[in-house]
């Protein structure tokens, strides 16, 4: 198969009936019980992850596996088209030889002799049908449209339509209203999460989002959003793509709020004394697990985990996990310590808490197994959010799956070029019109695709203006100086060479790369992901390969020695230190490529000659 179809293998499933879905779990070796949504979701599980990896065009280990599960479903699928086939063509058949009086028909219709209680009954015994009944009857049958081939998925066509019109829809044309209230109604001012594939609404009061509120032509306030917005689940996402939601219903999102308990004693900071502090509690919280869910846990204890998240709601770092000050998270009775900081000491911009694992708590047996939960702590000033959720573990591979695609290798010159005319990624994708991924815009395009003839444009109509800011011809200070650039190959983290450098789209397109393998062992570890040259905060969803020196570093590959390279105004390089001319990425060279590392070897050699021939003087 090699890649699985998951959409397809969703319409199938969603026709098939109970007893199918537990045939197919019983082959795959999966429990059996449950309602028919939930047998769905176990049995598309399997190929979750899988799909999302193969997308980005990487084959899974277990491939063969899931390639004989998929044909498990499909067989099941084919069997069930066949016989719901059989069985309307034969009533179809019946239904013919009845309407034409025969008596064999009859017998066969109505094998007793007992007579119809009804008048519809008495009709049809007498070969009258009744306008219900003179239409198709497949039409009441749960199987497909048999005009013809072209008609034998047609109930598989008509979920993909109901699918594809939804209502509520995905993303931006998403209408769901699910706000950590559990209020789902619509409530002015409302805020849309900004994930792909989310767009749920929620109230920004509630979510603490703040606002800026201006007068609209209509009398009242339009309020603007002052950042980006994400809802709690995508925030967990992102906080660590590491680890994915495998179910967020267990416990859905509980707000801490102000409570009547004794007020808490806390030591102030540079031993000022002890200041009473109001508690806060989420109140006592019941998680539910169902048997299947408890399967998973015991079953595979590394790849699925029960845990405590938290989140700070309006934080300054939004992607990560927050637990507030004296925070105390109770489980069935049991107190446990969520952060291994002071119990005093609020988390910094560069610190990261981590979930609470509280599945090694749960009681033993089969059945359905019910967990209270309360969280309390002293942080009257911030608001907190807890939750708990099903989580699996995603392979580092998944994770690269989730990265931005590289861009072409053409726009990323382009990227490069305007970066050493000094422009900021910011103005050069605003001024970016065409192309995705960061392309040249629609002038370089048709100006011979030379985007140097675009920045001369864009400089000709931006009339000397800097963000907005017009500046005068006679003014020496505002002149460019554009010089040649030595960018580093080493990795900042472990100091080797990069083997596939990487960087965040946001960032500048050069000289802030790092080696991927590198940085996600240490986001895997530390939950931090940052830039490490800028220390700025981003996801991996801004994560990209970069396209520039991966094709260096291949031209590079059999002169593991060249750690740095010197690149010039027009986007062409050369090994630092080498005199020969300078090499374009999109004209690959590798004569001339030896002989830059030559010339660049020969240079060093003649400084270092000449320094021991100082120090010797």
């Amino acid at each position: 198969m090699g890649q699985i179809p998951l959409d397809i293998i969703k319409l199938k499933l969603s026709v098939l009936r109970v007893n199918e879905a537990k045939e197919i779990l019983q082959q795959l070796g999966l429990s059996r019980t449950g309602r028919k949504d939930v047998l769905i979701d176990r049995i598309m599980s399997v190929f979750k992850d899988a799909a999302t990896l193969n997308a980005s065009g990487y084959y899974t280990r277990d491939q063969p596996r899931l390639d004989a599960a998929a044909q498990i479903i499909d067989t099941v699928f084919q069997r069930l088209v066949m016989q719901q086939q059989a069985a309307a063509l034969s009533v179809q058949h019946l239904v013919s030889q009845k309407a034409a009086g025969g008596k064999d028909a009859d017998a066969a219709v109505e094998p007793s002799s007992k007579r119809p209680r009804t008048e519809a009954a008495a009709q049809q015994q007498a070969g009258h049908a009744s306008p219900q009944q003179q239409e198709p009857q497949q039409r009441h049958s749960p199987g497909f449209s048999h005009a013809g081939p072209a008609g034998k998925h047609q109930q598989v066509q008509e979920v993909i339509s109901a699918f594809l019109s939804a209502p509520q829809g995905v993303g931006p044309s998403n209408t769901q209203v699910r706000c950590i209230c559990a209020q789902h109604v619509p409530r002015e001012p409302m805020l849309q999460c900004e994930g792909a594939f989310c767009g749920v609404w929620q109230h920004a009061s509630c979510v603490k989002q703040q606002l800026e509120g201006s007068p609209s032509s209509t009398g009242g306030a339009s309020w603007i959003k002052r950042k980006q917005f994400f809802c709690e689940r995508c925030k967990v996402a992102r906080a660590d793509p590491f680890w994915e939601i495998s179910d967020p219903l267990i416990l859905p999102p509980v707000l801490g709020q102000l409570c009547n308990h004794p007020y808490r004693a806390v030591a102030l900071p540079h031993g000022l004394g002890v200041a009473n502090v109001q508690m806060s509690s989420t109140g006592l919280k019941t998680c539910v697990l169902s048997s299947w869910q408890l399967a998973l846990l015991r079953s595979k204890p590394d790849e699925y985990k029960l845990q405590a998240l938290c989140l700070q709601l309006d934080d300054s770092v939004p992607f990560r996990f927050h637990w507030p000050v004296m925070a105390t998270l109770t489980v069935d009775g049991t107190p446990l310590r969520v952060f291994n900081r002071g119990m005093n000491t609020k988390l910094g911009p560069n610190q990261r808490d981590e979930p609470v694992d509280i599945g090694v708590l749960l009681p033993h047996g089969t059945g359905m197994v019910r967990q209270s939960i309360q969280l309390e702590y002293a942080d009257p000033a911030r608001q907190f959010v807890l939750m708990v959720y099903l989580m699996r573990r995603r392979t580092k591979e998944a994770v690269k799956a989730l990265m931005k695609p590289a861009e072409a290798l053409s726009a990323a010159v382009w990227q490069v070029r305007q970066h050493m005319h000094g422009h900021s990624p910011s103005k050069a994708s605003s001024s970016s019109s065409g192309a995705a991924g960061g392309g040249p815009p629609a002038a370089a395009a048709a100006d011979d695709g030379d985007p140097l003839h675009a920045l001369a444009a864009t400089a000709a109509a931006a009339n000397g203006s800097d963000n907005g800011i017009q500046h005068t011809d006679d003014s020496d200070d505002d002149d460019i100086i554009l010089s040649n650039t030595v960018v580093s190959l080493k990795d900042p983290n472990c100091g080797m060479r990069m083997e596939q450098p990487a960087r965040f789209c946001d960032s500048v397109p050069l000289g802030a790369a790092f080696d991927l393998d590198t940085f996600l062992d240490i986001a895997q570890r530390t939950r931090k992901w940052m830039d490490p040259h800028s220390l700025k905060s981003s996801t991996v969803q801004n994560l990209q390969v970069d396209a520039y020196l991966t094709y260096v570093l291949q031209q590079l590959a059999d002169h593991p020695h060249v750690t740095e390279v010197e690149i010039n105004t027009e986007g062409l390089w050369r090994p630092a230190g080498s005199s020969t001319p300078f090499m374009s990425v999109l004209e690959p060279n590798s004569a001339a490529v030896a002989a830059a590392v030559t010339s660049a070897a020969a240079g060093s050699a003649v400084i270092k000659s000449a320094g021991g021939g100082d120090a010797a003087a």
